[in-house]
């Protein structure tokens, strides 16, 4: 009975590990949400577009989502404004993506 209730505990601990990752503000068993338009700096063009994305697998995330990766791989200095994406199922499997736009 004991190991039966450990392994109830642990598969719960496992599940919630991958639902703690993402920038989700929605749950449920599948999630995706997307926010856009955060605007930076109004001055700012957008000529530019660089993406960046994380990934997660159960309890394993790997991948580099911020702003400065995003910025790096669009060759970005000045940000005009930033979209988030996050796909989640089960909090086994997500991704987080930032779009960065900018010149």
């Amino acid at each position: 009975m004991r190991f039966a209730l450990l392994g109830v505990v642990m598969a719960g601990l496992v599940l919630a590990a991958g639902c703690i990752g993402t920038r989700s503000d929605v749950s449920g068993w599948v999630t995706m949400t997307k926010s856009s338009g955060q605007a930076v700096d109004g001055v700012v063009k957008s000529t530019k577009t660089g993406s960046a994305e994380a990934k997660g697998v159960i309890i394993v995330a790997f991948g580099d989502s911020s702003l400065d990766a995003a910025c790096k791989a669009g060759g970005i200095t000045k940000i005009h404004y930033v979209d988030y994406e996050t796909f989640n199922v089960l909090g086994l499997y997500g991704t987080v993506k930032t779009t960065v736009y900018g010149e």
